[in-house]
């Protein structure tokens, strides 16, 4: 039921509007006047008012200063200058310059709206059953489109993307059989290697969130179970694992178990969902990590790990299970709404349309559901790369799906494109969930002036950036989670990984930062060198403004000595990209000792530490140690080490003369008393406006730092 009001809003009135601010056509003439209707049953109405009374929930007189104004409506048309805009699909309403309530617009696809082609109104309907072919005939849609679309030239040559059986060059070692896609036959696990030509195709990734241990901090866990990433894993007899939040496993006692059958009813929730979700894309194949990888093998592990680069790249389409926080979670489930969607009859003399547009409650964007709050994936290190290299990913969140490819992101509820992350003045290698964010060097503005490879080395610190926020089980995982990213990246950079940089910019890579050392930790077992990044447990900074390097004088990398935790693997990404157990950096530079530097060591737990340069009245700089407990501090004391700070060089953030370069070092304490030129990295200094003479009467040294 609608009020008379209500059932006279103008529609195209409201998309007529140009959507600025101040826009809008009114609705009731009062405040208290809505309330009225609300009371008398409009269905707008009160969904209206139970929105504005849940808006100022906490400020009792603010709800009640709105009865003095009127309420108005307007639909924002933001985006209609891009070429591939679908109309409006938000209603806003405002009462006395307040946001009170937010709608979601849409037609159905048998709409006059639609069928005009005049992209009015760019929202569609969401099914409420998950599993409704509806929900699904949007999905394969969007995998076509992104397969044959003229549009997707970014999306060429991934898996897939020249037909179903194109790039099977690689397959997942096992896989699982799903069968028929009727269900008739149980799945079961197979070895790709023993497939027939005839019996390979395209196969769908499950990216998820293993549960129970695997959402602890990784900081929070006992020293005896992070040296080796493999465990014990307990082996639970069919369907007797649901009270257990971790995801069954194949080990090497069920091996042959389960390469006979995968009971159905034994699988948790999340898993035969996907499943379902697999059979409803017209896929055979499914690759699930607990079930593919054999849990219990190290060597199975190691090899299977090293390929999560392959796996992810050439998989048809991966499946994010975003809001599932385990196994028995789900993917599918009903979405339940607080209200019915409600009808406004849509009459236009101008456009000849004679229809109906519905409102419904807003749902989580792409924000809250695949970056946000309500994300189980977003703060996990593993899915990091499960998420950039994966081809095409339809993320599944609790009120809709989304699509994300090379070229385009799309919600279920809305034909319009979801805009890209807009580009900053500092450049394109900010951070962005974009799946070409490694393969699309090409610069715009200030960036045409840097090399395509420096862009890729920013963007890489960006990643790295990224990933320090995340959190991993095992603290060992470091490199591996990250070495299917770092294999792809190397295929365009053609350089040497060092223990998470990169050789050939080693003297920028050392440069990242800590953002909070009080709470940062030293990773303990040892899983690198004091100067990665990946000694420490706690966010990172990348050096994001070292854009441009200046004709001063830096200092010279003599050479890197790193060894890796199983050299003698038989994985190429493992024994270039694994585990790390011992590294030495030989640097020759300035150098300096800051014993007489008063305010140096002052409030070591801050980061970024204004201090006034010695010797230099006009200069000052940024000290930001790594590492800023009370405990660190007093370690450092009660065993005398010394400090030292080893210039780096000087780097700018724009390519012209006028800004000036900022003089960067590292902050080395010593390792030991027996090699005095043993040094550990603790942190680092930012010198600006620094007297050239001041630097120029340090001395010069050769050190090691481990």
């Amino acid at each position: 039921m609608l009020c008379d009001i209500c059932r006279h809003i103008n529609v195209e009135e409201l998309l007529s509007l140009d959507g600025n601010q101040d826009g809008g056509t009114s609705q009731h003439a009062l405040y208290s006047d809505l309330e009225g209707a609300a009371k008398a049953g409009c269905s707008l109405c009160q969904a209206i008012e139970s929105m504005a009374i849940a808006s100022v929930s906490s400020q009792p007189a603010r709800y009640n200063h709105l009865r003095r104004f009127p309420v108005r409506l307007k639909m924002r048309r933001r985006g209609r200058a891009d070429a591939q805009y679908q109309g409006a699909s938000q209603l806003f309403v405002t009462c006395g310059a307040a946001l009170i309530a937010q709608f979601e617009a849409y037609v159905s696809p048998e709409s006059d709206v639609v069928r005009s082609g005049l992209k009015l109104i760019s929202g569609r309907p969401i099914a409420s059953d998950a599993v409704s072919d509806a929900t699904f005939s949007i999905a394969r849609a969007w995998i076509s489109e992104c397969m044959t679309s003229d549009h997707h030239s970014r999306c060429r040559g991934t898996a897939g993307s020249d037909g179903p059986v194109q790039g099977l060059a690689f397959m997942p070692t096992r896989l699982i059989d799903l069968g028929p896609s009727d269900g008739r036959r149980a799945p079961r696990l197979v070895n790709s290697f023993a497939l027939s030509n005839s019996d390979r195709g395209p196969y769908a990734a499950l990216s998820h969130c293993w549960g129970g241990t695997d959402r602890l901090q990784i900081d929070t866990l006992p020293p005896d179970l992070t040296p080796n990433r493999v465990q014990p894993v307990t082996a639970y007899p069919e369907g007797q694992w649901r009270n257990d939040p971790r995801p069954p496993t194949t080990l090497t006692s069920n091996l042959s178990d389960r390469q006979k059958s995968i009971s159905m009813e034994a699988l948790p929730k999340t898993f035969r969902d996907a499943v379902i979700i697999a059979r409803k894309l017209g896929l055979r194949y499914l690759w699930i990590d607990s079930l593919c990888i054999i849990q219990d093998s190290p060597s199975d592990w190691e090899q299977e790990a090293s390929q999560m680069a392959n796996i992810y790249k050439s998989s048809y389409v991966t499946i994010a299970a975003e809001w599932a926080r385990n196994s028995h979670t789900g993917i599918l489930r009903d979405r339940l709404l607080d209200f019915d969607p409600i009808e406004l009859p849509f009459n236009s003399e101008m456009w000849d349309i004679h229809t109906t547009v519905f409102l419904r409650q807003v749902r989580d964007d792409w924000q809250t559901s695949i970056i946000g709050e309500k994300s189980a994936l977003h703060s996990r290190a593993w899915v990091l790369q499960e998420s950039m290299l994966a081809p095409r990913t339809i993320h599944f969140g609790s009120q809709q799906m989304f699509w994300e490819c090379r070229t385009s992101s799309y919600a279920e509820g809305d034909t319009s494109p979801i805009p890209p992350i807009p580009t900053t003045e500092q450049g394109q290698w900010i951070w962005s969930r974009n799946k070409s964010f490694i393969t699309d060097s090409q610069g715009k503005g200030q960036e045409e002036s840097l090399k395509a490879k420096d862009i890729l080395y920013m963007r890489w610190y960006a990643i790295v950036e990224e990933f320090s926020k995340r959190k991993m089980t095992y603290l060992s995982d470091v490199f591996p989670a990250l070495a299917g990213l770092a294999t792809e990246f190397n295929s365009h950079i053609q350089d040497q990984y060092v223990a998470g940089l990169w050789k050939a910019d080693l003297l920028r890579g050392l440069l990242w930062s800590v953002v909070d050392p009080e709470t940062s930790r030293a990773a303990v077992p040892y899983r690198a060198p004091s100067w990665s990044w990946a000694s420490i447990i706690g966010e990172v900074r990348s050096p994001r403004e070292c854009l441009y390097t200046t004709d001063a004088w830096s200092a010279e990398i003599l050479g890197t000595e790193v060894t890796l935790g199983n050299p003698s693997s038989t994985s190429v990404a493992a024994s270039l990209y694994g585990q790390v157990s011992c590294a030495r950096l030989r640097l020759r530079g300035r150098w300096i000792c800051p014993s007489h530097w008063p305010t140096f060591e002052y409030e070591p737990w801050k980061g970024s530490k204004l201090i006034q340069n010695p010797a230099d009245k006009s200069g000052y700089s940024f000290r930001t140690f790594d590492l800023g407990s009370e405990e660190f501090i007093a370690e450092r004391y009660e065993r005398k080490r010394s400090l030292g700070l080893l210039e780096l060089g000087s780097w700018r953030w724009n390519p012209h003369p006028g800004p000036e370069a900022v003089v960067h070092c590292l902050i080395l304490e010593s390792a030991n008393d027996i090699d005095h030129d043993l040094y550990r990295r603790i942190g680092v200094v930012e010198m600006h406006s620094t007297d050239a003479g001041w630097m120029g009467n340090w001395l010069i040294r050769e050190v090691i730092v481990i």
